[in-house]
């Protein structure tokens, strides 16, 4: 790991959050002018369900503010600039198994629940390479690659979404030698 990529913690900067209820309205705004407003949820059985699982860190209580669901990249850099610049937190979410306990919204702000994003967009057989959106299951994935005489090799559980593994990576497996990830706005 190269050193200066590495901040020790005493000398970062301190968290900023604005998680006041006039910041999260405002955002909630323009998340609904960008998303619509069927895409900023904020039924409470739903925040709860996006914030935790059993083996979650975060006690029950902690939840975030709204839950949004992007269709696009493009709606992902969309909510995570308003987010960025009104210093509103974001907790990601794809298939919610969470053995590890990385889904823990301990910040209240905004959770982008990925379900709408599940497509695998494209197999290119010759160069070994599947784009695709993190909601897809790794089994789905599989089921489709199996044809083609390919597979992904990570075997993390039902219901694991690509997303989450790769958010977890370190906790879970070594993606590193066997998937190369980039994200770019279509």
């Amino acid at each position: 790991m190269n050193p200066r990529f590495i901040t020790s913690l005493p000398s970062a900067a301190a968290i900023s959050h604005d998680v006041s209820e006039g910041n999260i309205n405002g955002a909630c705004k323009e998340l609904v002018a960008c998303l619509g407003f069927d895409c900023v949820i904020s039924d409470s059985d739903i925040l709860r369900s996006r914030s935790s699982t059993p083996w979650s860190p975060a006690p029950p209580s902690q939840y975030p503010a709204k839950v949004v669901t992007p269709r696009t990249t493009a709606d992902v850099s969309e909510i995570m600039k308003i987010c960025s610049r009104r210093r509103v937190p974001v907790t990601a979410f794809s298939g919610g198994t969470s053995f590890y306990g990385a889904l823990s919204a301990t910040r209240r702000g905004i959770c982008i629940d990925f379900k709408l994003m599940d497509q695998i967009l494209a197999i290119h057989e010759h160069d070994l390479d599947v784009v695709l959106q993190p909601a897809v299951d790794w089994q789905d994935l599989n089921a489709r690659l199996e044809p083609l005489g390919m597979f992904f090799p990570p075997d993390p559980g039902a219901g694991a979404r690509i997303g989450g593994m790769v958010r977890i990576n370190q906790r879970l497996m070594d993606l590193s030698e066997d998937v190369v990830i980039f994200t770019r706005l279509q």
